[in-house]
């Protein structure tokens, strides 16, 4: 939250007081503090619990205290009902990718009765073919809800929202990759600064090479590994990024992996450790 508070001061600093902040957030930051304390100009999306508590808001012709409508049925129930549904194409790593959503709403949770908020519901599908899964899990976001010509809207077209909720999962694969191939946070360190300076550092790596990656292939996953049996990967991630970047430094002189000195006993060539250096350093994995 402090972080949403300093870019919104940084923007308003900058003459864009009148642009709006929009943030995506995991199911963390679903809490009753959350939502009163945004800034102004700045609304979010936020993933929340399948059997979150929600209510209409009051009629026009409702007492002047009452802050609660009817109770809306929980997040999960949308998935019954199959009249609603609709489709949207986005553009995800330069592919078409259909989603399945509905937007419900506006509704207020229950201890928030003066923010109005909109339920997106986007349905599970079937994983194209190759997937280890089988199935999409549905999933449920709140949304800011704006008002807009005196009527209540979404702070964004349902396309553009939809793509950004995509990136916001591409975020969470990537975090985890950077623990499990990069080693984020497991490094050794003895002392306060190293700790911070050794996130920072492993942190910068990763998104130079993505950079890098992006500027030379764009969403295409680089060249395709040595080897018939292998397949061009259908995305991005860090060890089919770190092995593009090896076979490319190959191709130069000066970044071979090893020497390529032949003996003259051919048939004792194969067990040796420098022969198989190659193919040691070829791997995914360092």
């Amino acid at each position: 939250m402090t972080f949403l508070h300093w870019t919104r001061e940084q923007m308003d600093a900058a003459g864009r007081e009148n642009q709006m902040l929009f943030t995506l957030n995991d199911g963390n930051y679903d809490t009753l503090e959350f939502w009163p304390g945004l800034p102004e100009q700045t609304t979010a999306a936020v993933r929340t619990a399948r059997n979150r508590c929600l209510y209409e808001l009051p009629p026009a012709d409702a007492h002047g205290n009452r802050k609660y409508g009817d109770k809306a049925p929980a997040p999960h129930e949308w998935l019954k009902k199959r009249k609603g549904f609709q489709y949207q194409d986005i553009m995800v790593r330069g592919r078409q990718r259909r989603i399945r959503y509905r937007v419900e709403g506006p509704f207020v949770r229950d201890g928030l009765p003066d923010i109005p908020l909109f339920l997106l519901v986007v349905g599970g599908g079937k994983r194209p073919r190759g997937s280890r899964r089988k199935r999409y899990q549905p999933c449920f976001f709140l949304v800011s809800a704006v008002m807009i010509d005196g009527e209540w809207s979404l702070p964004l077209p349902i396309n553009v929202l939809l793509a950004w909720l995509w990136q916001r999962w591409e975020l969470e694969v990537a975090h985890r990759q950077m623990k499990s191939g990069l080693g984020l946070g497991e490094k050794q360190c003895w002392n306060d600064k190293a700790t911070v300076a050794t996130v920072q550092w492993a942190v910068w790596i990763y998104a130079l090479m993505l950079l890098s990656g992006y500027r030379a292939w764009g969403n295409n996953c680089g060249e395709k590994p040595p080897g018939l049996w292998r397949t061009m990967p259908g995305r991005w991630s860090f060890n089919t990024l770190w092995r593009a970047f090896r076979i490319e430094m190959w191709h130069q002189s000066d970044f071979r992996a090893t020497w390529t000195w032949s003996r003259d006993n051919w048939l004792e060539n194969e067990p040796l450790w420098d022969a198989l250096f190659n193919s040691v350093l070829a791997s995914a994995r360092i």
